[in-house]
């Protein structure tokens, strides 16, 4: 996979994460459970993605390292930023199934676990578009090299 391909798909679990969490908040505001389970379904599916998403940067990672060596540094910066979001993103996606789970066998759930996946669906969301951020630049810096 070019890492043109795994820039584009970085964007699909950042915006379906942060989707999810405004679904999340807007549920969490008028007590609806049904809108909580699918802000947390998506929360699941962006989990379930960014695993693809990963696995292409490390397609990427070898091609880059390939063809322009002078950029490994940069690819090291962006790669930290990845794991940390990539972390959290599956540690939201777990927090996610498990909340869904009791929302399903007890039909209701605790504030607080809801709460909890809101703010941590939140600093995903960012944590990835600063993540997206520096692959851009990445991005940027390897065009102007080959032009």
């Amino acid at each position: 996979m070019s890492p043109s391909f795994h820039l584009i798909a970085n964007a699909f679990p950042a915006a379906v994460v942060l989707t999810g969490a405004f679904i999340l908040l807007i549920g969490f505001l008028i007590h609806s459970h049904q809108m909580q389970k699918t802000a947390l379904i998506t929360m699941v599916i962006a989990a379930l993605f960014s695993i693809f998403v990963v696995l292409a940067g490390y397609s990427a990672k070898e091609q880059i390292r390939k063809s322009n060596p002078e950029k490994i540094a940069s690819i090291n910066v962006h790669e930290e930023k990845a794991q940390s979001a990539f972390v959290m993103m599956e540690i939201l996606g777990i927090l996610a199934i498990v909340t869904v789970y009791q929302l399903n066998k007890h039909n209701s759930v605790s504030s607080s676990l809801i709460m909890l996946c809101m703010i941590l669906s939140f600093v995903v969301g960012y944590a990835m578009i600063v993540s997206i951020q520096s692959g851009i630049s990445l991005n940027h810096q390897i065009v102007q090299l080959n032009e």
